[in-house]
């Protein structure tokens, strides 16, 4: 929306949290690193074009950046869904893992499984 200078609201701001999301994800690669700017502003506001998400990705994170990503503005979650998401996510996660791994929260983001 804000490449084709349409009307936009905080769904915009909802994509651009799955990029940084992305960035977070491989560990911060330059998302559409291979294209130039006009070539990846084409790409995405005409073709909808996202960047791929590594194989690795833990499957609740892909899931959150696909929606994040949706074509239409009204498809993508409000922040409010978001974080929804994210605290029903954190309580699935054993107390005891976190402790015994003493791993960062974003050292999940590149694992397959979930903890």
């Amino acid at each position: 929306e804000v490449i084709v200078h349409t009307h936009y609201t905080f769904s915009a701001d909802v994509y651009s949290f799955a990029i940084l999301l992305w960035e977070l994800v491989t560990g911060g690669k330059v998302p559409y690193s291979e294209l130039n700017p006009l070539q990846a502003a084409v790409s995405v506001a005409q073709h909808g074009v996202r960047p791929d998400i590594p194989s690795k990705c833990d499957l609740f994170f892909r899931e959150m950046m696909e929606k994040c990503w949706g074509t239409s503005p009204t498809s993508r979650p409000s922040f409010k869904i978001l974080v929804s998401m994210i605290e029903n996510q954190l309580t699935v996660i054993p107390q005891e893992a976190v402790v015994k791994e003493k791993k960062t929260f974003f050292s999940r983001f590149r694992r397959n499984k979930r903890s």
